[in-house]
């Protein structure tokens, strides 16, 4: 039986193959890191894309610790 583990371990190999096949088409590959993502699906709800850091939470920002 193939645990979770297993599975997400088997996707990085795959990941390299399609990452290299880019390169090796000329085109410039990367994978997205958090803040990538947090772009993306800025795009895709359609949440303002020119901030310079995207939150991890709504409304993140306008919570002020110890006060």
């Amino acid at each position: 039986e193939n645990s979770q583990k297993d599975k997400t371990s088997d996707v990085f190999p795959y990941l390299s193959r399609i990452e290299k096949s880019l390169k090796d088409q000329g085109f410039t590959a990367r994978r997205a890191d958090n803040a990538d993502i947090k772009r993306l699906l800025g795009v895709y709800y359609e949440q303002n894309v020119t901030t310079e850091k995207f939150e991890d939470y709504d409304g993140e920002r306008w919570v002020i610790i110890g006060d």
